[in-house]
């Protein structure tokens, strides 16, 4: 499957381990590129592409697109939180180091 929107290069990259419900660990990364100007005539956008591994969605490159490079990082860090966040909760994966009840944040794990 070929992305429209190359990753490009990383600037930014989370790890971390959550367990499905075997007990088995699964390994988590989110991988945030550089912003770039989106390439629509006249509209000042920018894309921030990313990829989350270890959802299922591996191949996938997604980009949330902002009216400066700030804003389209901004809103790509809350989709990495959607896109993490609804698979913990429809695959059940639990964080293996927290103790209190699960805050919907994926930044935290």
């Amino acid at each position: 499957m070929q992305n429209p929107l190359p990753l490009g290069e990383v600037v930014a990259e989370r790890r971390f381990t959550l367990i499905d419900s075997r007990g088995e660990p699964r390994k988590i990364t989110v991988r945030m590129g550089k912003p770039v100007r989106a390439a629509l005539t006249g509209l000042p956008l920018y894309h921030c592409p990313l990829q989350v591994i270890g959802i299922g969605r591996d191949e996938v490159i997604a980009a949330r697109a902002g009216t400066d490079a700030f804003m389209a990082l901004h809103w790509a860090m809350d989709l990495a939180g959607l896109l993490s966040d609804g698979s913990v909760e429809r695959e059940a994966l639990v964080n293996p180091h927290r103790s209190d009840p699960p805050e919907k944040s994926w930044i935290s794990r």
